[in-house]
C-alpha cells in the first residue's frame, strides 16, 4: 500500500473520531436538560467541543478529494470524481450542521 494514502487514512479516521466526539459532546451538552452535576460534566462555552469539530471537519473536507484523485487512475476521471467527492463531503457536513441547529432549537 501507498505510504502517502495510508497516512491520509489515518489522518482521515482520526479527523472523523475527532468530529464525532466533538459533536456528540456539543450536542450532549447544550441540548439535555441540565441536571445536579451540568457544570461539572459540561463546559460554559461551546468552543471546547465545537473548534475541534470544525477544525476535523476542514480536515475531512479537505482529504476525501485528495484520496479520490490518488485512487483514481484515469486524468479525465479524476478530475470528475475530485469535484464530485469534494462537492459531496461539502453538503454532508452542511447537512449534519442543520441537523445541529435543527436539534439546537
Amino acid at each position: 500500500m501507498n505510504y502517502k494514502l495510508l497516512f491520509l487514512l489515518v489522518v482521515l479516521g482520526m479527523s472523523i473520531l475527532v468530529f464525532v466526539w466533538g459533536t456528540t459532546n456539543y450536542l450532549r451538552c447544550y441540548t439535555d436538560t441540565p441536571s445536579g452535576n451540568y457544570y461539572e460534566s459540561c463546559p460554559r462555552t461551546p468552543d471546547v467541543h465545537a473548534i475541534p469539530a470544525v477544525i476535523a471537519t476542514f480536515v475531512m473536507i479537505g482529504i476525501v478529494p485528495i484520496i479520490t484523485w490518488i485512487k483514481t487512475k484515469s486524468h479525465k476521471l479524476q478530475i470528475v470524481f475530485t469535484v464530485l467527492s469534494g462537492v459531496g463531503i461539502f453538503f454532508v457536513f452542511v447537512g449534519i450542521l442543520y441537523l445541529i441547529l435543527m436539534v439546537r432549537n
